[in-house]
C-alpha cells in the first residue's frame, strides 16, 4: 500500500504543479474544485458566493476572444462581465464587470436575449433589466467598447417602461453591421421595438414596429445586415394546452423608416374545424444551459426560415423560404417523414446551396439536409445512433454551426451539450470527429458552445457545475492545436484512487479513418501495477450498450486482475456477433508490457489473435466485418471502473491500424518509434508532450479531465537473434541489446535458458521460436519461422542424361544402412542408386545411371525398407552438355616477405554432367626457401601401394617434380600434380594452399580434360571431349589414346626417363582407372581426399612389372609429358586431344606490407581484370587482428551486399572458413545458409560459432564469429579469451571466408562485376575492403586463315590473323588437310600470325583452316569449311628461304621472344647473342620442347645497340639482326 500512496502522491504534486502554472493567479477565489488542468475556469474567480455564471455569449476577431457572462443571483443583483483573450486563448485578462442589474430571470434564457456583438475593435452589449422595487420599471441597457475591450462606456439606457407600470422588456437581440446597430426588444407596454443607429453607438433611433394589441407577439429570431432587417415574431395563445399560433415575418429595407408584416404560417382543415398551430418551441426548458439558436438562415438572396407546426397532435418542423431577399416568401413546407413527428426546438444554417436543419425528437437530434438552396430535402436522420452507453448522453441541446473556414458550405459542424462536437465534411451526409465527453462531467449540468478561428482550433465554452462543486462556472479550453512531440518521452498514466470524481481518460473523435471495415490491428504499451489496480479497459470502442468484457460492442484492450495477477483480454463485435479473447494470466510484474489484437477477416482460421509481448496469447476464427459503431475512442478506464475501485496502469504507444498486422510486423513495432509513410496506420498517440495523432489522420487525443503525461523510464530490451538452420538443427545466436533475462521456445513444447542455444528437432514439422527478452524495465520478444523436414534438399537439382550423377541428400535422422536412393517417372522403370554412402549425419551421397534416359522431371525417393519418402521438387534430368571443367589460382597479389600466406585453388564444372579424374597441375618458382602447405586437402597414397607394401616407396617419389619446361623464362618450376576424383555437374569447389618464400615467384595453374568417364554398364574410357573441329573426324582413334601417346613420347626418348624400361600401353591405362577409384571415396571432411597424378602412375607401373627402381624417372617422364602435351601435338597428333586446358598465369610480388583485410575474386586477365562467364564466381574475404592489437577478437562479423542486378543467387554457395591453421568446410553445395559450432578445448576454454546466412532477397551475405563459453554457450566475458588472438604469429591471428556466387545470364559482355565487404572487429568501426572488379567477357574469338603462299622447297607461307573485342587473343591453332587425308592439327597455341608448312608435295591440294582461344578460355569452334586451300606445284625460286623461326619483338627493351613451333627432334639447339663487334653477351643450350614452346632472352640489361642473334642446331644455323633500344 506504501508504494499506491506513493504513486497518488506523485500524481497529486504533478496535477497541483500543473494547476499552480495555470491558475496560480486566481487559486484562493476559486470556490468551485479544479477537475482538469485542460479547462480554465473563467468566472469562478470573481464568483465568492457561490452563484451560478450562466449564458455565455461568445465571439472571435482575429485574434481575440470576448466574452460576456452573466452571474445570476435569484434574490439579489445581478452582474454582467466582460472577459478578453488577446492571444487565442492562450491567455485571459481579468473579468471586467461591466453592468449590474436586478432581476436576471429573461437574460438567463438565452433563447430570448441576444446581448453580444462585435465588430472589428467594436464591441456591443445590450442587456435588459427589470426593477420590482423601482415601481415595477424596465429598461434596455447599452454598452460600448471601441478599444476591442480594453475600456467600456458607461451603460446607456436606450429603453425603458414608466415608472410604476410593472412591465418588463423580456426579449432583446443585437445585431451589427457596417458599424451600424440594430436592436429589437418586446416591451411589455406596448409591443416590439427596433431601436437602431447609424453612427456606432453614439445616437439611437427608437420606433414601435408592432403594438402587442394587434398581434401579442414575442420575438423569436432577428437578422440585421446594416440596412435590412429581419424580425421573427410568434403569436401563441393557450387554452387547456396551446390552442392557436401563427409566425410573422416583419422587414425593413431602409434601416427601419418603413415596416412591413408578413404571416409565414398557414392554417389547416381537420374535419369541420380550421387550425393554426404554428410556434416556436425550446429544445428544453432547463435555464442554465439555454443559448441562442438560429431560426433564420440567410445565404445570398436565398432566406430560411424554421419553426413547429403541430397538426392533429403531432409536431412538425415547417420551412418557409424566400429567393428574393425578403421580398416575398414562399408558401411553408412541412418537412414531414417517417421520423418528423414529435419534433420541436428547430435550428437552421445555411451556406451557398447547402441548408440544414436540426430538429429534436425524444432527446434525440435529428438533422435534415439540402444542397440545392432548399428545393429538396434529405429524410430526417439520427447520425448518432451509436458510442452512447451508460454515462454517456447524446446531446438534448444543440446547435449547427457551419464551418467559418470552409467557403463552400459543406463543413458543418453539430455541437451538443453534452460537450458534443461531431463534424460533416461533405454536407451533412456523414459525420465524424464525434466528440462526446459526458462520463467525465456531471451530466445534468452542461451547457456547451465551440468556435472555430481561422487556424481551425476548436474553442470550447462549457457552463458547468463539477462534481462537488458550489455552483456553475463557465470553463474553457482549446482542441485541434496539438503541438509536435517533444523530445521528452512521455507516457499518458492512469492513478487514480478509489471515489474519485475527476476522471482519469482520454478521448479520440471518430472518424473515416477509423472506419475499420474487415481487418485492423490495435496495440499499445502498457504498465501495471497488479497488487493495486482494478478490472478496467484499456482501450474502449463502444456502441450502446453497458462496457462489459464478457459481450463486447465494438472493440476493446481490457484486463482482470485475479489475485494479483493480470490477465488480459481483448473484445470484437462483428456483424456475425460477438468474440473475446481470453489470455491467460501471466503479468505479475511492474515491467512495460506490449499489448495487441489483430483481426483480418480474409485470413482463414484463428483470424482474431492477441498477443502480449509479441506472443500469441490466444486466437480463435472469427467471420463478419467489424461493427464497431461511430462512438468515441476511449482510452484509459470506464467510469464505473474508476470511482469504485483503485486504479494504477500507464499507457504508451497507441497506434491502430486498418490492416491484420503479422507477428513479425508486431514485434518489429514493439521497439519502433519512426512510422511515416505507414499508410495503414490510422492513428498513433506517443504522448510525448502531446496527445497528437502522428499518422497524420488527424485523430488527436483530447483529454477528458484528467489526462496526465509523466516522464517515462521507458527503455525495453532490444531483442532478436539470428538463426541458422542445417538439416534438422537449429543455431541461435541472442541480438539482444539491452537484454538480462532470456527464455527461448521451440515452438514444440520445449524451451531453453541458454543465451545462445543449438536445438535438434526430434521430428519435422513448422515451428515458430520465440526468444523472449526482458530486463528491468519491459519485456519484448521476437520470432522466427522454421520448416524442419525429414527431406530436405537434393543437389544437384539437374544433370544431363550421360553416365552417372552423384546425388546428395540432406535430411535429418538419414542414415546410410538399408537406404536406396530412386529416381522415378510414370512410364518408366525406376533409376535405382548404386551404394549409398554416409559422408555426414544427415547427408547421404550415392550415384545413378542416368544413361541415354527420358529427359524431364523425375521424382527422388528415399526408400528405407519398404518406407518411401519423396521430395517435393522434382529432379530434372536434361540434355547433356559436356563437362566444362575450370580452375583459377586466386588470392592476394602480393605476399610479405617470409610470412605464411594462404591462396585458394578454385574449380568447377560448368556442365551438366559429373567429370572424373581430372588432371590439375600447380606450378610455383622453385627456391630453396619456398615452403608449401596443403591445408584442407592431403594426397593419399593409394591403397594398392599400402596393400603391396611399397607405400614408403611411393611416397619417397615425392609429391612434385621440378622442370623448366612450364615458364617462357624457363625457370625452374616445382609442378604439383593434382587428381581431383570427381567435379560434379553445375558445381564449384576449392582447396587452399599456404605458401612461405623471400621473394616474388610465378604461379601456374591448369587442367587437363578428365580422363575418364564412367558410364552405368561400369565400362571405364578414356574421354573424347572438347574435340577440336565440330563435325570432324575424331582425334582419337580408341578408348586406349591417352596411354597410346604416353607410351609414344616416352619411347622417343625426348625425355629422360632414366631407365630402358618403357610401360606397356596397357599398364599406363591402368592409371586412369586407377585414379577413377577415388571417386568412391571423397567425402566432405575437413580434409580433401585428392589423387597424386604422379603416385598413382607409379603404382599402376609397379603393377605392370615395372621395376621400382625406374619407378622414379618414369613417372617423372609422366609429369613432363602431361604437363606439355601441346609440345608433342604436331608429331604424335593423338596427344593434340590431351594438351593444356583452362591455363591461368600469375606472378605474386614479396612485399614488405598491406591492408590485411581484403576481398579476393577471381584471377582474371589484363588491366580490366578478364574472367569468362563462370557457372559460380569465388569470392574470399581475408581479415587480421593485427599483431599490434591489445587482445583477442571475440566477434568478428563479415558483410557482402551483392549487387542484385550482377549476380544471380540461385546459384550462391557458402565455401571453406577458417583462421590459423585451421580451414573448415561446411556440409553440402549451393548451402544459402549453416553453423557450425569448433571446440577448441584443450587449448583454449571457448566454443567458436560460426554462422552464415544469404538473404536472397536483399542480396546481404554475413558471417558471425562468435567466442562462447563451453558451459553456458553465452559470449566469453574475459576479454583476454578470444578465438582470433593478434597476429603476433602469422597466421594465427588470421582469418577468412569464402563463397561462390552465379551470374546473371543476361549480363552482356564487358559488364563491371564488382564486389565489396565490410569487416567488423568486436564493437570497433567496421573496416571496408577493397573494392574487387572483374570485366566479363562473353565473346568469343574469331580467326581465320588470311593467306597461303607457295613457296619453293615443298614450303607454303600460311597466315591467318584473329579478332577479339573483350580479353583479347592468346593464341591461335592451325589445321591441315592433305586431299582427303584426315585431319591434322599443325601448328597449336601459337601467338604467332604466320608459318611456313614445310611438307607440301607437288600435286596435292592442301587446305587449312584456323581456331582461337582469348586469354580467358574461350576457344573458337571450327569453321563449316575450310579457310583456304592451295594445289601446290613446282616454285621457281633464286635463294634459299629462311626457316620459320618467330623473333620479336624487333626492336626490344625487355625480353626478346624465340621460337620455332616446328622445331625438329635434334639433341641441342645453341643460341648466341653477339654484339656488332663480336663480343659475346649470351649463349645458352635448349631442348626441342623448350624452343617449340618458345623461349625468353632478358634483353633490358644489355647496352642499347645493335646486335646479331645466332641459332645453331643440327647442322643448320640461323640469324638475324637485333635492335636493343
Amino acid at each position: 500500500m506504501k508504494n499506491f500512496l506513493h504513486l497518488f502522491k506523485k500524481q497529486a504534486l504533478c496535477l497541483s504543479v500543473i494547476f499552480s502554472f495555470l491558475f496560480c493567479s486566481f487559486l484562493a477565489k476559486a470556490v468551485n474544485p479544479v477537475f482538469s488542468p485542460y479547462f480554465k475556469n473563467l468566472s469562478g474567480e470573481v464568483n465568492t458566493a457561490n452563484l451560478d455564471d450562466v449564458v455565455p455569449e461568445v465571439a472571435i476577431n482575429g485574434n481575440t476572444i470576448h466574452l460576456v457572462w452573466m452571474e445570476y443571483n435569484f434574490n439579489g443583483i445581478n452582474k454582467i462581465y466582460y472577459r478578453r483573450s488577446l492571444d487565442l486563448g492562450k491567455t485571459w485578462e481579468e473579468p471586467k464587470l461591466i453592468l449590474s442589474i436586478n432581476d436576471g430571470s429573461y437574460v438567463r434564457n438565452g433563447n430570448y436575449v441576444k446581448k453580444l456583438s462585435v465588430e472589428g475593435n467594436n464591441i456591443h452589449i445590450c442587456v435588459p433589466n427589470y426593477a420590482y422595487y423601482e415601481n415595477g420599471t424596465a429598461r434596455l441597457y447599452y454598452i460600448r467598447s471601441t478599444d476591442n475591450g480594453n475600456t467600456f462606456d458607461t451603460p446607456k439606457e436606450i429603453a425603458s417602461t414608466y415608472s410604476g407600470s410593472y412591465k418588463r422588456i423580456y426579449t432583446s437581440f443585437i445585431k451589427t453591421a457596417h458599424n451600424r446597430i440594430g436592436i429589437v426588444y418586446n416591451n411589455d407596454v406596448d409591443g416590439i421595438h427596433f431601436s437602431y443607429s447609424i453612427d456606432n453607438g453614439d445616437h439611437f433611433r427608437d420606433t414601435l414596429i408592432l403594438k402587442s394589441t394587434e398581434y401579442n407577439t414575442s420575438i423569436v429570431d432577428f437578422e440585421y445586415d446594416g440596412n435590412q432587417a429581419l424580425i421573427l415574431h410568434e403569436y401563441v395563445y393557450y387554452y387547456y394546452g396551446f390552442a392557436n399560433g401563427r409566425m410573422y415575418m416583419t422587414t425593413t429595407f431602409d434601416n427601419g423608416e418603413t415596416f412591413s408584416t408578413t404571416k409565414i404560417s398557414q392554417p389547416y382543415t381537420s374535419g369541420n374545424y380550421t387550425y393554426e398551430k404554428s410556434h416556436f418551441t425550446l429544445q428544453d426548458e432547463s435555464d442554465n444551459f439555454q443559448h441562442y439558436r438560429k431560426k433564420i438562415a440567410k445565404s445570398g438572396n436565398n432566406i430560411y426560415i424554421v419553426f413547429e407546426e403541430e397538426k392533429e397532435g403531432n409536431s412538425c418542423t415547417v420551412l418557409v423560404s424566400s429567393n428574393d431577399n425578403g421580398q416575398t416568401f414562399n408558401p411553408p413546407v412541412r418537412l414531414e417523414d417517417t421520423n418528423s413527428p414529435g419534433t420541436r426546438g428547430s435550428t437552421v444554417e445555411a451556406k451557398g446551396n447547402h441548408v440544414y436543419i436540426a430538429t429534436k425528437k425524444n432527446n434525440v437530434a435529428f438533422l435534415k439536409v439540402s444542397d440545392d438552396g432548399g428545393n429538396t430535402f434529405s429524410p430526417a436522420r439520427d447520425f448518432f445512433t451509436t458510442g452512447f452507453y451508460q454515462d454517456i448522453y447524446k446531446p438534448w441541446l444543440f446547435y449547427l454551426m457551419i464551418d467559418p473556414n470552409d467557403q463552400s458550405g459543406q463543413t458543418v459542424h453539430f455541437v451538443g451539450n453534452t460537450h458534443f462536437l461531431a463534424t460533416s465534411y461533405d454536407g451533412g451526409q456523414t459525420f465524424s470527429k464525434l466528440i462526446n465527453y459526458t462520463n467525465c462531467f456531471n451530466n445534468f449540468s452542461m451547457g456547451t458552445q465551440v468556435l472555430i478561428d481561422q487556424f481551425n482550433v476548436k474553442h470550447w465554452f462549457l457552463v458547468h457545475n463539477p462534481y462537488g462543486g458550489t455552483d456553475t462556472d463557465i470553463y474553457y479550453r482549446q482542441t485541434g492545436n496539438e503541438p509536435a512531440p517533444g523530445n521528452e518521452n512521455q507516457y499518458f498514466s492512469v492513478i487514480e484512487p478509489t471515489g474519485n470524481y475527476n476522471k482519469i481518460s482520454l478521448g479520440v473523435g471518430h472518424s473515416p479513418s477509423l472506419n475499420f471495415d474487415s481487418a485492423m490491428t490495435a496495440e499499445m504499451w502498457v504498465k501495471f501495477y497488479p497488487q493495486i489496480t482494478y478490472d478496467a479497459p484499456l482501450l474502449l470502442k463502444l456502441k450502446e450498450a453497458y462496457f462489459w468484457d464478457y459481450e463486447p460492442m465494438g472493440y476493446d484492450i481490457a484486463y482482470r486482475n485475479n489475485n494479483g495477477t493480470i490477465a488480459i483480454n481483448s473484445g470484437l463485435q462483428t456483424d456475425k456477433g460477438r468474440f473475446v479473447n481470453w489470455c491467460p494470466s501471466e503479468i505479475k510484474d511492474t515491467l512495460w508490457h506490449h499489448v495487441v489484437f489483430t483481426y483480418d477477416a480474409n485470413a482463414g482460421l484463428n483470424n482474431f489473435i492477441t498477443y502480449v509481448d509479441g506472443v500469441v496469447k490466444a486466437k480463435q476464427t472469427v467471420t463478419g466485418k467489424i461493427d464497431a459503431g461511430e462512438g468515441m475512442l476511449k482510452l484509459g478506464p470506464y467510469i464505473s471502473n474508476n470511482y469504485y475501485h483503485d486504479l494504477a496502469y500507464n499507457i504508451d504507444e497507441v497506434r491502430l491500424w486498418n490492416t491484420a498486422l503479422t507477428q513479425s510486423q508486431i514485434q518489429q513495432n514493439m521497439t519502433r518509434t519512426n512510422f511515416e509513410g505507414e499508410n495503414h496506420l490510422k492513428m498513433y498517440l506517443n504522448f510525448n508532450g502531446t496527445f497528437k495523432d502522428l499518422s497524420g489522420n488527424e485523430n488527436d487525443g483530447i483529454p477528458m479531465l484528467m489526462a496526465e503525461l509523466m516522464p517515462s523510464d521507458f527503455n525495453p530490451p532490444l531483442t532478436n537473434f539470428e538463426l541458422y538452420k542445417v538439416l534438422n538443427e537449429v543455431s541461435l545466436n541472442n541480438k539482444t541489446v539491452n537484454g538480462k533475462e532470456f527464455k527461448w521456445d521451440f515452438g514444440n513444447g520445449q524451451s531453453s535458458n541458454v543465451i545462445n542455444p543449438k536445438y535438434t528437432y526430434p521430428s519435422a514439422g513448422e515451428f515458430q521460436i520465440t526468444l523472449t527478452g526482458k530486463n528491468e524495465n519491459s519485456v519484448t520478444s521476437w520470432s522466427q519461422n522454421v520448416s524442419i523436414q525429414g527431406l530436405d534438399h537434393f543437389d544437384p537439382k539437374a544433370a544431363g542424361n550421360s553416365g552417372w550423377v552423384t546425388l546428395q541428400i540432406y535430411g535429418g535422422g538419414l542414415s546410410a544402412e538399408g537406404t536406396q536412393i530412386l529416381l522415378r517417372k510414370s512410364g518408366n522403370p525406376d533409376l535405382v542408386s548404386d551404394s549409398v554412402f554416409e559422408v555426414a549425419p544427415g547427408v547421404l551421397r550415392t550415384r545413378i545411371p542416368v544413361d541415354s534416359v527420358k529427359t524431364g522431371n523425375w521424382e527422388v525417393i528415399v526408400k528405407k525398407g519398404v518406407t518411401e519418402q519423396k521430395f517435393p521438387d522434382p529432379f530434372v534430368v536434361q540434355p547433356t552438355f559436356s563437362p566444362e571443367p575450370w580452375v583459377s589460382f586466386d588470392g592476394r597479389g602480393a605476399i610479405l616477405f617470409n610470412r605464411w600466406q594462404t591462396y585458394t585453388l578454385n574449380f568447377g564444372n560448368k556442365g551438366n554432367v559429373d567429370t572424373y579424374s581430372v588432371p590439375v597441375w600447380f606450378a610455383i618458382t622453385d627456391d630453396p626457401n619456398l615452403e608449401i602447405e596443403f591445408i584442407d586437402f592431403k594426397m593419399d597414397v593409394p591403397q594398392m601401394a599400402i596393400d603391396k607394401g611399397i607405400a614408403t616407396e611411393i611416397r619417397n617419389i615425392g609429391e612434385y617434380f621440378t622442370t623448366d619446361t612450364v615458364f617462357k623464362n624457363h625457370a625452374m618450376a616445382r609442378v604439383y600434380p593434382f587428381m581431383l576424383p570427381v567435379i560434379k555437374a553445375n558445381s564449384s569447389g576449392a582447396i587452399h594452399i599456404r605458401v612461405k618464400t623471400p621473394k616474388a615467384f610465378d604461379t601456374k595453374v591448369w587442367m587437363n580434360p578428365s580422363w575418364l568417364e564412367k558410364v552405368p554398364e561400369k565400362h571405364y574410357a578414356i574421354s573424347l571431349v572438347n574435340k577440336e573441329r565440330q563435325n570432324a573426324p575424331a582425334v582419337t582413334s580408341d578408348g586406349l589414346a591417352a596411354a597410346e601417346c604416353m607410351v609414344k613420347v616416352l619411347g622417343t626418348g625426348v625425355i629422360d626417363i632414366g631407365t630402358s624400361a618403357i610401360p606397356g600401353v596397357g599398364c599406363v591405362w591402368s592409371v586412369g582407372k586407377y585414379a577413377y577409384s577415388l571417386t568412391d571415396k571423397s567425402s566432405y571432411n575437413d580434409k580433401w581426399a585428392i589423387g597424386n597424378t604422379l603416385w598413382n602412375g607409379a603404382v599402376t607401373f609397379v603393377d605392370c612389372g615395372v621395376n621400382l627402381s625406374g619407378i622414379g624417372g618414369i613417372v617423372k617422364g609422366m609429369g613432363v609429358f602431361l604437363a606439355n602435351m601441346r609440345g608433342y601435338a604436331k608429331d604424335f597428333a593423338d596427344c593434340n586431344h590431351f594438351r593444356k586446358d583452362s591455363e591461368r598465369d600469375r606472378n605474386i610480388n614479396a612485399v614488405s606490407s598491406f591492408d590485411p583485410n581484403e576481398m579476393i575474386g577471381p584471377n582474371g586477365v589484363g588491366k580490366e581484370n578478364w574472367i569468362q562467364n563462370l557457372n559460380e564466381v569465388p569470392y574470399t574475404v581475408l581479415f587480421e587482428n593485427k599483431s599490434t592489437a591489445s587482445a583477442p577478437a571475440h566477434t568478428v562479423n563479415v558483410t557482402d551486399t551483392l549487387d542484385l542486378n550482377t549476380f544471380d543467387l540461385k546459384n550462391f554457395s557458402f565455401g571453406n572458413f577458417g583462421w590459423g591453421d585451421s580451414i573448415f568446410s561446411p556440409i553440402g553445395n549451393n548451402l544459402k545458409e549453416f553453423s557450425r559450432d569448433i571446440d577448441l578445448r584443450p587449448g583454449k576454454n571457448l566454443i567458436a560459432r560460426v554462422a552464415a546466412k544469404v538473404d536472397t532477397l536483399t542480396g546481404i551475405v554475413k558471417w558471425e564469429f562468435l567466442s562462447l563459453t563451453p558451459e553456458t554457450l553465452q559470449e566469453e566475458e574475459d576479454p583476454f579469451l578470444g578465438f582470433l588472438p593478434p597476429n603476433v604469429n602469422s597466421p594465427e591471428g588470421e582469418g577468412f571466408v569464402s563463397f561462390s556466387v552465379g551470374l546473371k545470364e543476361t549480363l552482356a559482355s564487358h559488364h563491371r562485376i564488382a564486389n565489396q565487404a565490410t569487416i567488423k572487429f568486436d564493437e570497433n568501426a567496421p573496416i571496408l575492403t577493397n573494392l574487387y572488379e572483374n570485366m566479363l567477357d562473353k565473346d568469343v574469338p574469331e580467326s581465320q586463315v588470311t593467306m597461303l603462299t607457295p613457296k619453293m622447297g615443298g614450303k607454303i607461307l600460311v597466315e591467318w590473323s584473329g579478332v577479339d573485342n573483350s580479353s583479347g587473343i592468346k593464341h591461335y591453332s592451325i589445321f591441315v588437310q592433305k586431299d582427303d587425308e584426315e585431319i591434322k592439327p599443325w601448328v597449336l597455341d601459337t601467338i604467332a600470325t604466320n608459318a611456313e608448312f614445310t611438307a607440301a608435295e607437288k600435286g596435292s591440294t592442301y587446305k587449312f583452316y584456323s581456331t582461337c582461344m582469348d586469354s580467358v578460355g574461350y576457344r573458337e569452334n571450327a569453321p563449316g569449311d575450310f579457310d583456304a586451300q592451295l594445289l601446290y606445284t613446282a616454285v621457281k625460286g633464286t635463294q634459299a628461304e629462311k626457316e620459320n623461326w618467330l623473333v620479336y619483338p624487333n626492336p626490344v627493351r625487355d625480353m626478346l621472344h624465340i621460337q620455332l613451333s616446328n622445331a625438329p627432334f635434334v639433341d641441342n639447339f645453341i643460341i648466341e647473342l653477339f654484339s656488332l663487334n663480336g663480343q659475346r653477351y649470351f649463349m645458352g643450350n635448349f631442348h626441342t620442347l623448350q624452343i617449340r614452346n618458345g623461349i625468353e632472352l632478358p634483353a633490358n640489361n644489355l647496352p642499347a645497340g645493335q646486335y646479331l642473334l645466332r641459332i645453331i642446331y643440327d647442322k643448320n644455323n640461323y640469324s638475324e639482326k637485333i635492335t636493343i633500344q
